[in-house]
């Protein structure tokens, strides 16, 4: 009877399995998508900053 039950069980639970799978690597595959598209943005602005950084340095090293 326990088996009988384990196995009924476990048909009942695959759908549940399938769909976190599936979402699982839904998921994954946004995540990458999501890092390629905002890691050049991320660096151009990283340099922008820098960029502005190095601006205001050397005008206030004038005005000294």
């Amino acid at each position: 009877m326990k088996r009988f039950l384990f196995i009924i069980f476990v048909i009942l639970m695959t759908p549940i399995y399938l769909i976190l799978r599936f979402l699982g690597w839904f998921l994954t595959g946004f995540v990458e998508l999501m890092t390629d598209i905002t890691e050049p943005i991320a660096d151009v602005i990283a340099d922008f900053v820098e960029n502005m950084m190095g601006f205001w340095k050397r005008v206030f090293k004038r005005r000294r």
